[in-house]
């Protein structure tokens, strides 16, 4: 059983992380999960009718509100465990969990919502549009990381070929060296100011140095 104060302490952090990662969420990343999930209306439209009587419609406005509380809850089960081990706000990478779990909800109800309309036209459209929307943003998200990324790499490889040079030439000082670009959708392998920071360690020992390496303020 978890003592008391740290399952209240991991309850609070839960919260905060809820909050702090919806937040940005919904500004940022939401109208693309709901672009993403257009196409599920005509997929739904398009197959067998579940929901054929009033009753049964009138039911999902319900349904609807206690699916939102059931993926608030899901989402805080899901934040709770890393809050309890790390006894802190749970990493923004968390984030991406959270988009495939509304992702896949907002797929759901899309897909009931054009199971229930008879208006194909409209789901059509919605088909069509949504579909050359996402090939465009697609496109365009490709040609951005290429460039972004070639820029990264070609940065990183600079430092790598600089520093190799340095080493053969007998170097024993310390070597600041500037900022890496960004680095897109890669991670970095950016190292720190602090030369004994563990980055910069394993960045060193990497590279078989015998110098230590800081990056500059």
């Amino acid at each position: 059983m978890l003592p008391a104060p740290s399952f209240i302490f991991a309850c609070k952090t839960a919260c905060i992380s809820c909050y702090k990662i919806f937040l940005p969420f919904i500004t940022n990343k939401f109208p693309y999960v709901i672009l993403f999930s257009l196409p599920s209306i005509y997929l739904g439209n398009i197959s067998e009718k579940i929901f054929k009587t009033e009753k049964k419609i009138s039911h999902l406005i319900k349904y609807f509100f206690v699916s939102i509380i059931a993926l608030l809850l899901l989402v805080f089960i899901i934040l709770f465990p890393a809050s309890y081990i790390l006894s802190d706000i749970v990493p923004g990478r968390y984030q991406s969990v959270i988009i495939v779990v509304v992702g896949i909800y907002c797929c759901s109800w899309a897909f009931i919502i054009g199971n229930v309309i008879e208006l194909k036209k409209i789901a059509i459209g919605l088909f069509y549009i949504s579909v050359s929307l996402i090939i465009i943003l697609n496109g365009f998200s490709i040609l951005n990381q290429y460039k972004i990324i070639s820029k990264y790499s070609s940065a990183l490889d600079n430092r790598i070929r600089c520093l190799k040079g340095l080493e053969e030439a007998g170097n024993k000082k310390t070597v600041t060296l500037t900022p890496l670009p960004s680095s897109g959708f890669l991670y970095s392998a950016e190292i720190s100011q602090d030369s004994s920071y563990f980055v910069n360690e394993h960045f060193k020992e990497g590279l078989f140095l015998s110098y230590f390496v800081k990056l500059k303020k």
